[in-house]
């Protein structure tokens, strides 16, 4: 028998709810001294109370425990170990999240909404299997899929991942959220997308751990606020950084020293201390760029109501309490147009 869901759509008309965010353990980061490393449910709890979010929709952070962690660790690729922890991507990380809100703190579980995620690329039966253990002890509330973190391609889901699809649609999964406006972080990266995305009526954004004004004012002109959903990306936006865009290159500005060795990283920069000072948190600049795209739009605050909270209690109604998310590498119109049909 599955699991009983423990919210519904009376307990989230009205409140704010963080479409995106993280609970688990990011292995690489941990084991390089970098931060944000790990992420709770007490520690998600506290801080949305103190943001004035009033639910979190919560997923894994990484499947690291499938794959082989020195090579993880050492160049980010994932490569599958001999020996894995897990018998199949995100196995545990699943459990972990869903052990974490439902057992390890139930004083908080009623603000979350916890999603597990897959790897659309590889053995599916197997993680079909586990989903399925899974939802006997658990209320699940939908399934996030992250192409590029497991580096399948998001494609997979119409050929060797089809039966992930069924199996959502048998739980009526069939809402598509594109995280990040598709890591349209600079405007170079929205190209034609909008124009040709806006037709599939039932794929959503959101804009988690976004900080450009101009995709955020675009998408709304190309789709409408109805279908953009306010999320946070946390633990990520806890980190004090500016975001600028060098020929349509990404960076991010930190203080220096605070958030350990970044040289390797190319979207990282160090500044000064007196630069640094000034740095706002990640999550506010995110607010910040909403605030000032919903301005040049010209959005009412009705609108605002709708992408900070409406739009994601209508999702989650309209599913039955399941919806599927979905990261893309770019949401250029190219890289997306074979998929729009089936959308």
């Amino acid at each position: 028998m599955i699991a009983e869901k423990h919210l519904h759509r009376e307990d989230l008309v009205g409140k704010v709810i963080d479409a995106h965010s993280h609970i688990g353990i990011a292995l690489r980061e941990a084991a390089q001294i970098n931060f944000p490393y790990c992420s709770s449910a007490e520690d998600l709890a506290y801080r949305r109370k103190a943001n004035g979010v009033d639910f979190a929709v919560v997923f894994p952070i990484s499947p690291a425990f499938y794959y082989d962690l020195p090579t993880i660790v050492e160049t980010g690729d994932l490569r599958p170990a001999a020996r894995p922890i897990s018998r199949v991507p995100y196995e545990r990380e699943n459990r972990l999240l869903l052990t974490d809100v439902y057992q390890f703190c139930p004083e908080h579980s009623r603000q979350f909404l916890p999603f597990i995620s897959v790897d659309p690329g590889r053995l599916i039966d197997e993680q079909i299997a586990s989903l399925e253990e899974l939802e006997q002890e658990f209320p699940i509330y939908g399934v996030k899929i992250h192409p590029l973190m497991v580096q399948s391609k998001a494609l997979a889901l119409l050929d060797v991942g089809a039966p992930l699809l069924a199996f959502f649609a048998a739980r009526n999964w069939p809402v598509l959220v594109i995280a990040h406006i598709g890591r349209a972080y600079c405007p170079e990266d929205v190209g034609d997308a909008f124009e040709v995305l806006k037709a599939a009526r039932r794929m959503h954004f959101d804009f988690c751990a976004n900080t450009s004004a101009y995709a955020m004012e675009h998408l709304p002109r190309a789709v409408g606020p109805r279908r953009v959903l306010f999320g946070s990306d946390m633990p990520v936006v806890r980190i004090r950084m500016r975001r600028i865009c060098e020929r349509g290159f990404y960076i991010n500005l930190v203080p220096r020293g605070l958030y350990g060795d970044v040289s390797d990283d190319p979207h990282m920069r160090e500044v000064g201390d007196e630069e640094g000072a000034q740095l706002s948190f990640f999550l506010y600049e995110e607010l910040l760029a909403f605030r000032q795209a919903a301005e040049a739009v010209g959005l009412n605050a009705e609108d605002v109501a709708d992408v900070m909270y409406n739009n994601a209690t209508r999702l989650i109604a309209a599913a039955g309490g399941e919806i599927a998310w979905v990261h893309s590498k770019s949401v250029t119109g190219a890289s997306l147009r074979q998929a729009q049909g089936k959308l």
